[in-house]
Formats: C-alpha cells, sequence, structure tokens
C-alpha cells in the first residue's frame, strides 16, 4: 500500500513540474483521473448509477482541484475509503482518493461520493494549499473522527454518502 502511494505521490509530483506551462492546456481537461482499472470502473459505474456523484463530478470540473481516483486492497482497522493533500502549483491542486477494493460495488459508489464532497470542499477553499491547510479546513467544517480511522469528517460528507446509499436503494427495488 505505501509503495503506491509514493508512486501515486511521485506522478502527481512530475505533473505539478508541468506547472504554468500546463495552464493553458487545462481549460476543458478533465480533472478525474484513475489510477487503476479498478477506479476507472468505479467511476463509470458512479457515474451511470448516481445524480449526486454526477453533480459532485461537474462541481469538481468547474475549479482547480485534480482528484485521483485509486482502489485498493483494504488494510486491517484501515479506513473505508480516504482523501489525501497531493501537492499543489500555481494553476492546480492535487488530491489523491483511495475506496478499498473489499467494499460491495454499491457501498463503493457511496465512498467514492463522500471523498469526493471532501474534494469539493478543498475546491471551495481556495486557500488550501498543503495537506496542514487540508486539516485546518476539515477542522474547521467538521470533526475529529476517533471513532472510524478515517481521521477528519465533515457533515456534507457523510449526507452526501447517505444520498447515494438511497438512490442506490430506490434503483436496487424491484418495480411493482
Amino acid at each position: 500500500m505505501r509503495i503506491r502511494t509514493v508512486l501515486i505521490s511521485a506522478a502527481v509530483t512530475m505533473a505539478l513540474a508541468a506547472g504554468a506551462e500546463a495552464g493553458s492546456r487545462l481549460r476543458g481537461v478533465t480533472r478525474i483521473h484513475p489510477v487503476n482499472d479498478q477506479a476507472a470502473a468505479l467511476l463509470t459505474d458512479a457515474r451511470q448509477q448516481s445524480a449526486t456523484v454526477r453533480n459532485l463530478i461537474k462541481q469538481l470540473e468547474e475549479g482547480n482541484v485534480v482528484a485521483f481516483v485509486q482502489v485498493v486492497s483494504p488494510e486491517a482497522d484501515g479506513p473505508q475509503s480516504t482523501m489525501r493533500f497531493m501537492g499543489a502549483s500555481s494553476l492546480t491542486r492535487h488530491v489523491l482518493i483511495q475506496v478499498a477494493e473489499c467494499q460491495a460495488p454499491c457501498r463503493r459508489v457511496e465512498l467514492l461520493a463522500h471523498e469526493l464532497q471532501h474534494a469539493n470542499e478543498v475546491a471551495e477553499a481556495t486557500w488550501v494549499a498543503d495537506d496542514l491547510d487540508l486539516r485546518r479546513l476539515l477542522m474547521a467544517k467538521g470533526y475529529r473522527d476517533r471513532d472510524s480511522a478515517r481521521g477528519y469528517e465533515t457533515v456534507p460528507a457523510l449526507l452526501t454518502e447517505r444520498a447515494v446509499r438511497r438512490e442506490n436503494r430506490a434503483t436496487s427495488r424491484p418495480a411493482q
């Protein structure tokens, strides 16, 4: 797991090195990037199944946050999903969203939505430029979550997760 995170960090660092040269090319370029095949499948499923996810992605596309999405092997007692601040340039800020692969497909969509909400919280807070700023944002908007291994939590992310759960249940009910 740590090796993957280091590799992702290296890739983001290389992307940041492009700096201002990339600025003119960023318009019209997607802000969501799957890191592995499982993440690509998750993003496809999430877009198809959830209006909430589609809206979160649309919001993210309008800002300067680039989200890398990765489905990872679960860690014992680790969080089901996380979002980490990876770096920033003068033009973009980069986050890494990780969702554990052991979850049921509909649960992975819920967790992705939860983390996309956090990414949008970062996008709204233009002053967030590093991991310490991210912690300050999450402390100001939310609370320290000592019960689940997530770290910090916000009510909007929890409500987003629940909204997608309701969408999943509504679409999985048999027609009568």
